[in-house]
């Protein structure tokens, strides 16, 4: 019997670039801890398969978005240039609330489409730099994926209604579903996103219409709130820094996952 390949995603949320704490910024401490992702992602020994951010890079209404917006652009052209693709999901502060739906990964897909237009490198194309500001499914080698971003109210999607709405590849021959998702989740333990850096309004994850249609072939690993935790059945990944004293017991970071194909 053939082994089945396992597959290597790091995985990032939160990175609010634009954060202050006490008036102090906290640019700096997010770029050092962006840079131990990428080291975790690309070590030449277990080099990953997929890089995965999980929302709220920064609010785009503030002068930090600029500097946050360069940040991811910078990371995904380093992670393209080994051969590491990466999908990234658009949070509630990245929404621009103005009735546009643009927000602060505009640039960062801009960038990449701007690559495949122009026929350069291949690995510098949208294929290998996946920005989801709506809903989708995409196909990857070994497991299928399904985004679930967070929207401005202006271009808002019923996210129960996409999953049961989602064609019949996905999952199909027993194949791995990987959601990812910045949703709200009810009963959660709550921490500064909710009380100190509030933005938007409450969407929640489909996790009874997943688990109905996949059950354990679905892995849900969620953005939004900055305490890792698991929740109904969601594994949240946590900021990767304490933004706030709220988060003071919090424990920030990224997650090494492994998922083994169908």
């Amino acid at each position: 019997m053939t082994a089945r390949r396992r597959f290597r995603l790091v995985v990032s949320s939160d990175w609010h670039g634009d954060a202050t704490t006490a008036g102090f910024p906290r640019f700096e401490d997010v770029s050092a801890a962006v840079e131990e992702t990428f080291d975790a992602a690309t070590g030449m020994e277990n080099k990953a398969d997929l890089y995965v951010f999980l929302g709220d890079l920064a609010d785009p209404d503030v002068p930090g978005a600029w500097a946050a917006a360069e940040l991811a652009c910078r990371m995904a052209a380093r992670l393209a240039a080994v051969d590491v693709p990466s999908i990234w999901v658009a949070g509630n502060h990245d929404a621009l609330e103005d009735g546009s739906g643009h927000g602060t990964l505009d640039p960062l897909r801009g960038w990449a489409h701007a690559y495949a237009d122009l026929g350069r490198d291949a690995r510098w194309s949208h294929e290998r730099v996946r920005v989801c500001t709506r809903p989708e499914t995409i196909r990857l080698l070994g497991f299928d994926v399904v985004a679930l971003p967070y929207c401005a109210q202006s271009h808002e999607y019923d996210p129960q209604a996409f999953v049961r709405s989602l064609p019949e590849w996905v999952g199909a021959q027993g194949r791995r579903v990987l959601f990812l998702g910045h949703l709200n989740l009810d009963g959660i333990v709550e921490g500064s996103e909710s009380f100190e850096m509030p933005r938007g309004r409450s969407t929640y994850w489909p996790t009874a219409e997943i688990l109905a249609r996949f059950g354990d072939r679905a892995l849900m690993l969620g953005g939004h709130y900055h305490q890792r935790q698991v929740h109904r059945g969601v594994q949240i990944v946590g900021s990767l820094e304490r933004l706030s004293f709220a988060d003071g017991t919090s424990a920030p970071g990224y997650l090494v996952v492994e998922v083994e194909e169908g």
